[in-house]
């Protein structure tokens, strides 16, 4: 049986990334860390699910790109979140 995550949480770094990707239930799918440019290839991977990204100067850069794979129909993330 394949588990897949419906949460994403991203932990937004200069060079390394940290995921974890949770169940409903909170059980633990997986724990990463991905280079920059391994980060956007691993996301294209995921099914739909929620992303929870951490802040830092490069957080709405990362969100952006994490918006590109949102499926047809999915609210804009620029709306839900406050970039300051």
């Amino acid at each position: 049986m394949v588990r897949l995550a419906t949460s994403i949480g991203v932990d937004l770094a200069k060079k390394v990334f940290k995921v974890k990707g949770t169940e409903a239930d909170g059980c633990v799918v997986f724990r990463k860390s991905l280079w920059r440019p391994q980060f956007a290839r691993f996301m294209a991977t995921q099914a739909p699910s929620l992303v929870l990204l951490g802040t830092c100067a490069n957080a709405q850069h990362r969100s952006l790109i994490t918006v590109a794979f949102a499926p047809v129909g999915a609210s804009n993330c620029s709306t839900q979140l406050r970039i300051q």
